[in-house]
């Protein structure tokens, strides 16, 4: 009976583990995207400060990496000086 518990305790902790890392995922993406929102936000009211007209950015050129490694590597790349 104790080993039944024992591995009920193990499956819920890896599925509790499993669930914290795909929030934090999701709450990196939540954070991309809003900084990306901000940015357009500011991109169109520039646009119209200047009389002119607000007119649509082009469309992000790339999909927000998923993983943590796709991560850190968009982030090396934004950090070469651009």
């Amino acid at each position: 009976q104790f080993a039944d518990l024992s591995d009920a305790a193990n499956r819920n902790h890896e599925a509790l583990r499993l669930a914290k890392q795909e929030m934090n995922e999701s709450r990196w993406q939540i954070q991309s995207l809003t900084c990306e929102v901000d940015g357009l936000k500011g991109m169109v009211r520039a646009g119209e400060e200047s009389g002119g007209g607000a007119q649509a950015p082009a469309p992000w050129p790339h999909a927000a990496p998923s993983s943590p490694a796709e991560r850190g590597a968009a982030a090396a790349d934004e950090g070469d000086g651009g």
